[in-house]
């Protein structure tokens, strides 16, 4: 794996010096970001390492869900159990699976029992943005979000009525149709999309097969006030025969998932407005295991949990240059697996002031003070700066934040495998970075370089989780986005971990030192074709295996091809290759991908 891990890496150094000329463009210090603030923020005013995926680059990708795009954002690292359908967690920084924050407009949607949300499910259609804050935000986002923040954003409705169908065959007997409408009229704005996606998977009992519902209605009651309601379910079942587990023809496993939040947004005065949201995550999992003949006895098991959050937030502008945003909220989380009922509930204020007298400097400080229903009251602190060097185009960055978590209902409560006297998890994250536009956007890149002490870590010892001492995570992340041309577009990223206990400097598990992505895209000048290369290293990483024994899941370099041609304004075709080199490889040990995948479609537009 050494060497194209050089060789990728080189590339990207490469590219970052030698581009150049091509058409003018919006930099990088010109895009709004929203998860780093709560609200739209000029990025030239955030303080923190943030990427953006648009909804654009999600439909311009080899694969169908969300965390397709996640692979090649720099400090974040996806694992999935084998195949489509399989559980699929998303890490930042060398954070575990239940320390990233998700939410999907609003709603937090990660699993009240694991603590982590499970991507499997989740397609991209009608994301109109992705977000992706690396570093601790427990201050403004709460427990669970020590190692950052992954935010979606449902698409917004507006102008006349558009129509869209998509329906794409491929290999593995894999099946997907869309159908999608958006727009808005008065006061009214929508969009609604349906979608089916199945395959078969790679071995007798590996199919899957996915319903997903989502829709965004508003309504705008006067001046700068609004109501936005947004609900996506999804329905899925999935056969799990690999090789992880003893093969089974004839077990099955059945998710149903709904998330859903209402928002009333509302000026009260020329510089004070509020943000009130109500949202509920509920979720049901069936697995089911009919007996495979005598002595082998039917296995059944059935969970169901639930998240109801309240959230108002208010924003006060008393002069141009000081942002105040003042905030509480309540959560409730509740989870019946038929072995235990149990409820977790958190109540929290937050605060956060926004500085920016001196144009070139922008100065954050926040704090979040909660109490929780089984460890009492607790409180972290944020604070970070940004400088902006205008004639150089360059943002100068860093910060240091707190992050807590606590335990899960798994970890607190389930039979046989829980510890009801953990104490919950601490760290403190400093990072120091810079983000830099040349020659009117030709070429954009950004570096941080950040440090993260883990605290009360839980883990498993045997069967059941403990704190364990302390953790360090040491970092640097590197992206860059090049255009030589009008109709070329270069992106990279590069991220280096060292993720060791302390203090006996053990490497944690299952967290990779290095990993690289590099993207090659070239869209025509009319727009009729588009066409993506993508290539993403996962270097070697540690997994804990039974008996304290630790083995090496190797390292993996995979391709993916994209096509679109556009034959009229309202149709085009599109062929999608996944793993082009049919890579054999692992995200987690003992689950392995499938190999080469390829898809061709069509969609129709009005």
């Amino acid at each position: 794996m050494k060497k194209p891990f050089v060789t990728i890496v080189g590339l990207i150094v490469l590219l970052g010096i030698t581009g150049s000329a091509a058409v003018a463009q919006e930099t990088v210090l010109d895009e709004v970001v929203v998860t780093a603030n709560k609200s739209e923020t000029p990025n030239r005013n955030v303080t923190r390492a943030v990427t953006v995926v648009s909804e654009e680059d999600l439909g311009k990708q080899s694969g169908v869900f969300v965390v397709d795009a996640l692979r090649s954002i720099p400090g974040t690292v996806v694992r999935r159990l084998g195949t489509s359908g399989r559980i699929t967690n998303a890490v930042l920084r060398g954070s575990g699976t239940s320390q990233v924050h998700v939410t999907i407009d609003g709603v937090h949607v990660a699993s009240p029992t694991t603590g982590a949300f499970n991507f499997n499910n989740l397609t991209y259609e009608n994301i109109e943005r992705v977000e992706v804050l690396r570093g601790s935000a427990s201050s403004l986002y709460g427990s669970d979000a020590m190692g950052g923040v992954i935010n979606l954003i449902t698409r917004h409705g507006e102008g006349p009525m558009k129509y869209a169908y998509t329906q794409e065959v491929g290999g593995k007997n894999s099946f997907r149709e869309v159908g999608s409408i958006s727009g808005g009229t008065g006061p009214w704005h929508m969009t609604g999309t349906a979608s089916r996606y199945d395959t078969s998977g790679v071995s007798q009992n590996d199919d899957y097969g996915n319903s997903t519902f989502s829709s965004r209605v508003g309504y705008d009651l006067w001046k700068d006030a609004t109501l936005d309601w947004t609900i996506r379910h999804s329905l899925a079942t999935y056969g799990l025969d690999d090789g992880a587990f003893r093969p089974d023809a004839n077990r099955k496993d059945k998710e149903k998932q709904t998330f859903t939040s209402g928002v009333f947004e509302s000026p009260v005065t020329d510089w004070w407005s509020q943000n009130f949201r109500v949202s509920a995550a509920v979720e049901s999992f069936i697995d089911n295991d009919p007996s495979d003949g005598p002595g082998n006895a039917n296995s059944l098991f059935k969970l169901n949990t639930e998240r109801y959050g309240t959230e108002w937030r208010n924003k006060f502008t008393p002069v141009e240059w000081d942002q105040f945003t003042l905030g509480a909220e309540f959560e409730d989380r509740e989870a019946d697996n038929r072995s235990f009922s149990k409820t977790q509930t958190n109540t929290a204020g937050y605060f956060q002031n926004l500085w920016n007298y001196w144009k070139p400097l922008t100065v954050v400080m926040g704090g979040r003070f909660f109490r929780e229903n089984t460890f009492g009251t607790h409180k972290v602190l944020d604070a970070s700066m940004a400088y902006v060097i205008e004639p150089w185009d360059m943002k100068l960055r860093g910060g240091w934040a707190e992050g807590f978590r606590v335990p899960t209902l798994n970890d607190l409560y389930f039979p046989n495998f829980s510890n009801p006297n953990l104490q919950p998890e601490e760290s403190d994250n400093y990072e120091v970075g810079v983000d830099h536009s040349l020659w009117k956007g030709l070429l954009e890149w950004s570096a941080t370089v950040f440090r993260t002490d883990y605290r009360n870590l839980i883990q498993f010892v045997g069967s059941a989780p403990i704190n364990v001492s302390k953790a360090r995570v040491d970092g640097v992340e590197f992206e860059t986005k090049i255009h030589p041309s009008e109709e070329w577009t270069i992106l990279g990223s590069y991220t280096h971990l060292e993720p060791h206990a302390r203090p006996s400097e053990e490497e944690l598990v299952r967290i990779p030192f290095n990993t690289a992505s590099l993207k090659l895209q070239y869209t025509t000048t009319d727009k009729k074709w588009d066409l993506g290369l993508e290539s993403q290293l996962v270097s070697s990483r540690e997994e804990s295996q039974a008996a304290n024994r630790r083995q090496k899941t190797k390292g993996y370099l995979v391709v993916h091809f994209y096509g679109q041609y556009r034959w009229t304004d309202w149709a085009k075709t599109f062929l999608r290759v996944q793993n082009l080199t049919n890579e054999h490889y692992s995200e987690v040990l003992g689950f392995p991908e499938e190999g080469t995948l390829a898809t061709v479609g069509v969609t129709f537009e009005k």
